[in-house]
């Protein structure tokens, strides 16, 4: 998908408040298929407005279980007025609609989906860390967010 950016002005209900960013990422089941499906479900949704979409990046994969299939990502740009915890809901419904399962820690996954930035903010809880973790090591999340930020 090339980057696609929507004309601000057509916001769905309310002025933006937060800009984020959403990683996305899996190896199975057709993965460039599996992240449309996602990004659509994003964009359907109430809880954001989507304003970008980066292209399509294939990475080998990361951590300790290296014996799998290459994996597709990408980033999506968000406009929201909810909390950085609705997001992380959002994404882990979109995951659970896909049949997520957490079986091996950097194993094969059909879908992830993981909140990247929220503003400028920092949080660091048991559930969720922003900025995330090690995300500036890892070039199949800082490529495709370079290629949507705003400034």
């Amino acid at each position: 998908m090339a980057n696609k950016k929507t004309d601000l002005k057509l916001l769905k209900t309310k002025p933006p408040v937060n800009v984020c960013y959403i990683g996305l990422g899996g190896n199975l089941d057709n993965p460039k298929l599996q992240l449309e499906r996602a990004i659509s479900l994003l964009q359907e949704s109430s809880f954001v407005d989507v304003f970008a979409v980066s292209s399509f990046y294939i990475s080998k994969p990361y951590g300790p279980v290296i014996d799998q299939e290459d994996f597709v990502n990408a980033v999506v740009g968000v406009f929201t007025w909810h909390s950085p915890f609705v997001l992380l809901l959002l994404c882990n419904s979109i995951e659970m609609l896909f049949g997520r399962q957490r079986l091996v820690r950097w194993g094969p996954r059909i879908i992830d989906l993981d909140l990247l930035l929220y503003n400028e903010s920092q949080i660091k809880t048991s559930k969720l860390t922003i900025p995330h973790i090690d995300m500036s090591n890892r070039d199949f999340v800082m490529k495709p967010l370079a290629e949507i930020k705003l400034l």
